[in-house]
């Protein structure tokens, strides 16, 4: 993953003409849309992770997935698997209830990760004067989960056969894609799929 600073700039810059500087309108969306595939991923592991051990193990792929230095290279192992902990009151919260409220340790959460840099610091926020919007970078990750979480609330589930939490690809998705809960759906599918038949014979 390149530095989002440089993806928007990239971006910027494709039409040709004077170099610019700072992103015009769209590129935000345009360096989201990159971006938050990935970081997506990296959160649904991240909402899966229960222990030391395996922050160790997620540390271990992350340094092979990323090219580049992340927030999350500089916080210590148990301040991230806080940011784990943080992550599932989320997405109890976030995920699924279709925007009617939140509960106040969700407010708390998400408040103390996009303060928890000042907008003045330009490492961990890209900010368009021009647009009058900003972005956090990959060096303000709390920034960056609680925007793409946010983003994608209604897709945050967790897996009616094994649990985990999962991106749904639909906003009615029950089942992750682990492929015993795959079978799982399929079956489910069946059994409808049979009650329905002997209904209408």
């Amino acid at each position: 993953m390149k530095p989002l600073k440089l993806l928007m700039l990239e971006a910027a810059n494709r039409g040709g003409g004077p170099l610019k500087t700072e992103p015009r309108k769209g590129y935000f969306n345009d360096a989201y849309r990159l971006v938050a595939p990935m970081v997506r991923g990296m959160i649904a592991v991240m909402a899966n992770t229960h222990s030391l051990e395996e922050i160790k193990i997620f540390r271990e792929d992350l340094s092979r997935a990323l090219r580049s230095r992340t927030e999350l290279h500089e916080i210590s192992d148990r301040e991230l698997l806080k940011i784990c902990e943080q992550i599932r009151v989320l997405w109890q919260d976030l995920g699924g209830n279709g925007g009617k409220g939140y509960r106040k340790p969700t407010h708390k959460i998400l408040d103390e990760w996009w303060r928890h840099y000042e907008l003045s610091d330009s490492k961990r926020w890209i900010i368009s004067y021009e647009t009058r919007s900003f972005f956090p970078t990959e060096m303000n990750f709390r920034g960056l989960i609680a925007t793409i979480l946010f983003e994608n609330r209604m897709h945050m589930k967790s897996c009616s056969n094994c649990k985990r939490y999962f991106f749904g690809r639909r906003r009615d998705s029950k089942y992750c894609m682990a492929p015993d809960c795959q079978l799982a759906y399929n079956n489910e599918r069946q059994k409808k799929h049979g009650a329905i038949k002997k209904r209408v014979n």
